[in-house]
């Protein structure tokens, strides 16, 4: 996506922009470039979803009860060098529901619960917000609250009646770093086509916002970014002979053709929906145009 015309796809005349994030850090981890390009002319907000948390990558912090503000205080700092708005949603993230590992563990009776919470708080959220644009996860990993934020997101939009803003899927980082993002596609349940947003001119400002992010963050973390970051200049621009850096996003497109591959989705049960198709035509005026690729299955 070039700054000239890719911008224009976010260009939000109908709306806000509203990143969708499961946790404190996952919007600046895995689109921080996209909103330091978009925000300087478009309303954004991020809605933290499982705001409330006890986990640090600090032995000495796990499990303290100073973890979640400081957390808190992290998120708002970064939102500020952004230049975007946050909201905490206040729902307990997947270690104090009783998960010890929350990337390999299965859905249990209360996720399911907590589903139905999420769904409902942005259905109400939604309604009275104006938004144009949605980012949602696309769930790369498995963490389990990634997943039940995209289920949520699902759920409520394929049964909207066609008043939902457009979606755009971003890819869950680090997670998607060494991993094939077409395979994880057929849990959207439906075609997608994929975008790439420059963020050459504010990759480096994104990193140091990541630094932040001093209770989640490390140096190793910072490293698997900037590096998928390359991966995806160099998809979009193999013969350009200098160095860059892309964040990719996909955009749901319609239902999965009948002869196309389908993998089970990641945790079970969920309930079965699809987003619906959005158009390049919904995201005109707002910041980001499809590009390119359009993905039927898992590659």
């Amino acid at each position: 996506m070039d700054p000239a015309g890719s911008m224009s796809v976010f260009g939000l005349r109908r709306g806000k922009l509203v990143v969708l994030s499961p946790h404190l850090d996952d919007a600046a981890l895995s689109l921080g470039g996209t909103l330091l390009t978009l925000s300087r002319s478009h309303p954004i907000v991020v809605w933290n979803v499982f705001s409330r948390s006890r986990a640090s990558r600090y032995r000495t912090l796990r499990g303290g009860r100073i973890v979640e503000p400081w957390r808190r205080m992290e998120e708002t700092v970064a939102s500020l060098l952004l230049g975007v708005s946050v909201r905490f949603l206040g729902f307990p993230e997947a270690m104090l529901r009783g998960h010890r590992d929350p990337r390999r563990d299965a859905v249990n009776a209360t996720d399911l619960q907590v589903l139905q919470q999420v769904r409902h708080r942005l259905s109400s959220l939604l309604t009275g917000e104006g938004v144009g644009v949605l980012l949602v996860p696309l769930g790369v990993g498995s963490h389990v609250d990634h997943v039940l934020v995209r289920e949520a997101a699902k759920g409520l939009l394929s049964q909207d009646g066609g008043r939902s803003p457009a979606v755009v899927m971003y890819e869950d980082l680090p997670y998607v770093e060494g991993t094939d993002s077409f395979e994880w596609l057929a849990t959207v349940g439906g075609s997608c086509e994929a975008m790439y947003v420059d963020i050459s001119p504010a990759m480096v400002r994104k990193l140091l916002v990541l630094r932040i992010y001093r209770t989640q963050v490390g140096p190793n973390t910072i490293r698997r970014v900037q590096k998928h970051a390359t991966k995806c200049w160099m998809e979009k621009h193999p013969d350009s002979g200098r160095r860059g850096y892309c964040e990719r996003l996909w955009l749901p497109t319609g239902p999965r053709g009948a002869g196309s591959s389908s993998a089970p989705p990641p945790f079970h049960p969920l309930p079965t929906a699809t987003f619906p198709p959005s158009s390049a035509r919904q995201l005109e005026g707002s910041g980001i145009s499809p590009r390119v690729v359009t993905v039927e299955g898992p590659r």
